[in-house]
């Protein structure tokens, strides 16, 4: 379709030159030059890949390595060697809080900028409203304008209010963190102080037991530090270790030291129980620390708008003292282009804090290890409460009926591939689903590429046969944060991209540099801002300074 797109675009330059020779020899006649039509659109924040395409071959999957997307900590693990798992089974669950914690922040940072972006829609409304009554009623216009000053001064202070309450809040959730951070050591130090305190009563118990438990207790008493004066001439094994426990500790009998044991095993518990109940406070206190300093953002936010709308209405108030009628209405218009220019922005701050939460949902969803094909566990390589790395195999399944697909790649294109990502397999014009189940971290000597193994879905399982070659294709190459306009408003001339922007109902050309392209989309890396109009719809009649007239944009169903 994407070459379809450039050959129609060159035969209607072709067209276009055919026209323009036929008339060489008109030169005098006076041509009268009309408005082009054209539609326009700013820059758009969003994610974009560029996909590449093999030839594989399907292959039998004998066994298959089970690789987590992200490290973490192992909570949950459902399954042990022997077992036969089913394709979507959970195999093992990372400890997810971390995630949990960045997914409120995100939904913090996505709530902060939607307040922003109806508190400029908001005040574009009242712009719009104000220049239309500034035609009808000037008195009126002067008054609602000098409330708009009181009224942004009071929401100022306001949020200026609100915003020390919560950094004062922030405050005190970080103090008392540190607080239970060093409850935490506390318990942490008895813990330890008790645990050894339990090994050297164990090995004092230990030394008993072996003499009274000896054929001869003299000498193993004196191996263990004991004067063979105080042993004298005693041969009982229990009276030798009594002697022992009397001389070298300070402990008369054997149940002395069993309940000094049994009171420092108590207090570990006691000590841990008091840990676990600070790490539930400490976390609380870490949530409402976060929660506290998002809404500390979301205040100075307010506060910052605030401002920019009591300028904007003092603005507008000493226009209108000070100029005519008409020039207060083409301030006002001008008002209500800065106001939509800046909602553009924070349209592009809630898709940016959107994708944020996204990821972070992604994270949380990534630590839910599931089995990708259906067979008999092979191998376990973590434990449960241990950390399971991204960089190595948590699991291993068999299952000599299961297929894959086989491709290989560059050294670079394998730097950018990653397991568990999609893979689409195309059949005579029907797609089959994959995903990305190995990427060989040594070169192929035969091929001099990096071998990659996807594994197949249900209906591609079934789809394809061992032995068969299939083409692929698979993203190379992602940007999740790339500016991007339509592939269609790009012009090429002599390998440099350029694009049409509106200014003043002219088309102005600017040379821009092009990153990843995709067929919908392309990624502008520089010589746009997001303040831009972009002419969207390709035509052969656009040059620079044409006079056009922007029309609304017609979506397609």
């Amino acid at each position: 379709m994407k070459n379809y797109k450039y050959l129609k675009r060159i035969s209607s330059v072709l067209l276009l030159a055919t026209i323009l020779l036929s008339g060489c020899g008109s030169e005098e006649e006076n041509v009268e030059e009309t408005k082009i039509d054209v539609e326009a659109e700013s820059p758009t924040v969003k994610s974009i890949s560029q996909m590449g395409s093999f030839i594989g071959t399907i292959e039998t999957e004998e066994k298959i390595s089970v690789i987590p997307n992200l490290s973490g900590k192992v909570t949950a693990l459902n399954y042990k060697v022997g077992d036969h798992v089913n394709a979507g089974d959970v195999l093992f669950t990372l400890d997810d809080r971390e995630y949990q914690i960045e997914k409120r922040t995100a939904e913090a940072n996505v709530r902060a900028a939607s307040a922003t972006l109806d508190a400029q829609n908001i005040r574009n409304r009242e712009v719009q409203v104000a220049a239309n009554e500034a035609i009808g009623s000037a008195d009126a216009k002067s008054i609602e304008l000098k409330n708009s000053i009181n009224n942004s001064a009071r929401e100022e202070e306001n949020s200026r209010r609100k915003r020390d309450s919560y950094n004062s809040a922030a405050n005190s959730y970080k103090d008392e963190e540190n607080r239970i951070s060093k409850m935490k050591g506390e318990a942490d130090n008895r813990i330890n102080s008790a645990n050894s305190k339990i090994s050297e009563l164990n090995s004092i118990k230990s030394v008993y037991d072996e003499i009274s438990s000896s054929d001869d207790p003299a000498t193993v008493a004196k191996n263990n530090g004991v004067d063979e004066s105080d042993i004298g001439s005693s041969t009982d094994a229990s009276e030798i270790a009594n002697i022992y426990l009397s001389k070298k500790t300070q402990y008369s009998s054997v149940d002395e030291i069993t309940s000094a044991i049994d009171s420092a095993a108590e207090e570990v518990k006691t000590a841990e129980n008091e840990k676990k109940e600070l790490e539930s406070s400490y976390n609380n206190a870490v949530v409402s620390r976060v929660e506290a300093e998002a809404n500390a953002n979301i205040e100075s936010s307010n506060m910052t708008s605030a401002q920019e709308a009591k300028k904007l209405a003092n603005r507008a108030s000493q226009d209108y003292e000070n100029y005519t009628k008409k020039s207060l209405i083409s301030d006002a218009q001008a008002k209500v282009a800065e106001g939509n220019a800046t909602k553009i922005t924070n349209e592009s701050a809630v898709t940016t804090s959107t994708s944020e939460l996204e990821a972070a949902n992604l994270k949380i969803e990534n630590t839910v290890i599931k089995a990708p094909i259906s067979g008999i566990i092979q191998e376990i390589n973590v434990k449960q409460f241990e950390v399971a790395s991204d960089q190595s195999v948590a699991v291993v399944i068999s299952n000599p009926a299961a297929k894959k697909a086989v491709f290989y790649v560059t050294e670079e294109v394998k730097n950018n591939v990653k397991v568990g990502q999609k893979v689409l397999i195309t059949k005579n014009d029907t797609e089959y689903d994959a995903q990305v189940a190995n990427v060989a971290n040594t070169l192929d000597e035969q091929k001099k590429l990096y071998k990659v193994s996807a594994t197949l879905s249900a209906d591609a399982q079934a789809a394809f046969d061992t032995g068969q070659n299939v083409k692929l294709s698979t993203s190379i190459k992602t940007d999740n944060d790339a500016t991007t306009i339509p592939v269609g408003a790009v012009y090429y001339s002599e390998g440099k991209a350029y694009v049409y922007t509106v200014e003043k109902n002219k088309a102005i050309k600017k040379d821009i540099e092009v990153g990843i392209v995709d067929k919908n989309d392309a990624e502008v890396i520089s010589g746009l801002t997001q303040k831009d109009k972009v002419i969207s719809n390709w035509s052969s009649q656009l040059k620079d300074q044409s006079d056009v007239n922007v029309k609304k944009k017609v979506e397609k169903s």
